[in-house]
């Protein structure tokens, strides 16, 4: 069966097979006797009917048609395995000698078949691309934020009942309170609580009710900015009218080695400072490897040649614009809202979907064939031991609701994915070229590769801190 390929593209390929007519007549036998099988016809068993009746019956261009299903498919696929292709996705067929008539079985049939081929990448090498650590520092003044945000978490609440004291800026009032807005009245209500930290009226609520005592009254105006998240009051005046019937204070517990031991399995204050110092420090070194990390796969990308179908991309974005829209639509949001908050319109949003598709393939196969280069392999034991591993702070009771909910909803493979990336992107940092921060005098963004390595090339993708 003489077969011919070339690629019209990248990663997409268009093989034209020739079908000589011996097989065409070997398979217009089969394809009769296919028919006879399926179709009751009088005075014979199934499948027994000779293809002379079957003809009459049903008409040489069924018995023709029927060949051809068979045929096409099975031709291409043996074309694809002698010319060493594999596809991606189904292939779309021409059939030239076929134009408006019958098919012709008297003379060798000649058809076309494009298909999207696996898409392939040649990563690039990742031993050329030179990233920088970033200094990790935490200063006294974010240890106090700190110390003060657990406070704060902690303080308590009193009700405050002497008269000439004044109502603070952290403190939580009580007010009689009117609010009008177009003449109506919007809110009416006795004792309204209004934490003075964040009130959430007009603007400069806050500045005029201040200084209060308890039994003070107040009436004024303001104005709701245009861009209020409160539709009906934006850009709006509003009439107040106020009493202070109570206030509430935020007391603060006493920064002392007592609180300290109460927070954390620490003796002191200053064991305190210490622990939250090293778990800042920890946590941003995490973080700093993750940046590194997703650089350096970002630098590798951008290194290696791909080749990809376009069609593999339109279908990659296709399902990404149904699961955007899906999305949209559980949270109640038109898209044309959507994209007017986001100042886009639907070309704009198809092509960043079209974009993030390609990026999406680009990364998987880096990920896939770095595994493949370096033997990363991801086994059900590992699986296994990871869902143990997330679950294993839950009462023993709830582990295995637990863990079936989350196979149901992400999937074993999804897991192992995301267990293989990791794995992939540890390797990955341990063979790119990672640099100590520079001094504070001469740090920057960016990095060079070694000057003394002829065959680096720059891969600016890192950041000074």
């Amino acid at each position: 069966m003489p077969s011919s390929s070339e690629l019209i593209g990248d990663g997409t390929a268009k093989l034209t097979i020739e079908i000589p007519v011996e097989d065409l007549q070997r398979e217009y036998q089969n394809a009769a006797r296919r028919i006879a099988q399926r179709q009751k016809i009088p005075g014979f068993r199934p499948g027994k009917a000779p293809p002379r009746v079957v003809e009459r019956l049903f008409g040489e261009a069924a018995i023709k048609l029927d060949a051809i299903e068979r045929l096409v498919p099975r031709t291409f696929d043996r074309a694809l395995a002698e010319q060493d292709l594999e596809m991606a996705d189904q292939p779309e067929f021409e059939y030239p000698d076929s134009g408006e008539g019958e098919l012709d079985f008297s003379r060798t049939f000649t058809y076309s078949g494009t298909v999207p081929l696996v898409p392939t990448v040649t990563l690039g090498n990742a031993r050329t691309i030179s990233l920088r650590r970033r200094t990790i520092e935490v200063g006294e003044e974010e240890i106090v934020q700190q110390l003060e945000a657990i406070r704060s978490s902690r303080a308590e609440m009193v009700d405050i009942e002497d008269s000439e004291r004044e109502l603070g800026g952290e403190d939580i009032a009580r007010f009689d309170f009117r609010e009008r807005v177009d003449g109506e009245d919007r809110i009416e209500r006795e004792g309204l609580a209004v934490s003075m930290s964040n009130p959430g009226f007009a603007d400069g609520f806050a500045d005029q009710v201040l200084g209060m005592r308890i039994g003070d009254e107040k009436e004024f105006e303001l104005a709701y900015s245009d861009s209020s998240p409160i539709a009906a009051v934006a850009g709006k005046s509003a009439e107040y009218r106020v009493k202070l019937v109570g206030l509430t204070e935020r007391t603060l517990p006493e920064l002392n080695d007592e609180f300290a031991a109460s927070v954390s399995e620490v003796e002191s204050v200053e064991e305190l400072r210490d622990q939250m110092r090293e778990e800042m420090t920890d946590y941003r070194e995490r973080e700093d490897r993750s940046r590194l990390q997703n650089e350096a796969l970002a630098a590798l990308i951008d290194k290696s040649d791909f080749t990809i179908a376009e069609r593999l991309v339109r279908n990659q974005a296709h399902q990404l614009l149904e699961a955007r829209v899906a999305d949209l639509t559980r949270r109640g949001m038109a898209l044309e809202t959507f994209l007017a908050q986001r100042g886009m319109d639907d070309e704009s949003f198809r092509q960043q979907a079209h974009e993030d598709a390609e990026d999406m393939i680009r990364n998987s196969l880096t990920i896939r064939e770095f595994a493949s280069a370096r033997e990363i392999e991801v086994g059900p034991q590992d699986v296994e031991t990871r869902l143990t591993e997330m679950f294993a702070s839950y009462p023993a009771g709830e582990q295995e609701a637990l863990r079936n909910h989350y196979l149901n909803q992400m999937g074993i493979e999804s897991l192992a994915g995301q267990i293989l990336q990791e794995r992939v992107l540890d390797q990955l940092l341990e063979e790119v070229n990672v640099q100590d921060p520079l001094g504070a005098e001469g740090e920057q963004s960016g990095s060079e590769a070694p000057a003394d390595d002829p065959d680096s090339d720059q891969s600016e993708a890192a950041g000074g801190g």
